[in-house]
């Protein structure tokens, strides 16, 4: 991570793990700055083994990624590119 460079995200999503995995390997040969948000993930008031065993319908069960606000952009076009994305 760059010194210059405070650490602000923006939040981008909660993904599936498959296309998380497929956006955060494109955001790595792109040299994306990017975090993963737990607190979005709704894991911080679960239980650990009900995290672990996967969570309930509808939670626990992506990643939620944020990208540093200056990639912002270029983020959101690996993301339309990698995910297939029409807007």
């Amino acid at each position: 991570m760059e010194e210059d460079r405070p650490d602000i995200y923006e939040y981008l999503g909660t993904f599936s793990n498959e296309d998380a995995r497929l956006l955060l390997d494109a955001f790595l040969c792109e040299e994306i700055e990017y975090t993963l948000d737990v607190d979005k993930m709704g894991l911080e008031t679960m239980s650990p083994i009900q995290a672990a065993t996967g969570g309930t319908f509808g939670t626990g069960v992506g990643m939620a990624i944020g990208v540093h606000i200056d990639d912002c952009d270029r983020a959101m076009a690996i993301q339309q590119r990698v995910l297939k994305i029409r807007l």
